[in-house]
């Protein structure tokens, strides 16, 4: 998992690929949030970013927000980009409710 570190093509918005790495996916309008911590009060911190897109590969899960700014990576909690690998998630699952927007949820391991 790395937070504010991946790599674009030059000129583009578009995440490099890995070595033997083939995007499968991507997705505009999506938003990101990213909570850490144990769920205990002072033990936890939150990442959100405003809408981007999604990619996904068959290695990993990348986040990129629609617009990037150097301001933006001093905050915080602000999100430049955001990638984890498929091998690092556990609990995965694929939320549909009946009044909302569909949301993926996973678990991570660092």
């Amino acid at each position: 998992m790395a937070l504010n570190v991946v790599m674009l093509e030059r000129g583009t918005r578009y995440p490099v690929p890995l070595p033997n790495e083939n995007f499968l996916y991507h997705c505009s309008g999506v938003k990101f949030e990213l909570k850490l911590g144990d769920g205990y009060p002072g033990n936890s911190n939150a990442h959100k970013s405003p809408s981007g897109t999604a990619f996904v590969s068959n290695q990993r899960i990348v986040f990129l927000p629609k617009t990037t700014t150097h301001e933006n990576s001093t905050n915080t909690g602000a999100v430049n980009s955001f990638t984890i690998p498929h091998a690092n998630l556990r609990d995965s699952k694929f939320v549909q409710p009946l009044f909302g927007a569909n949301r993926f949820e996973a678990q991570t391991v660092p």
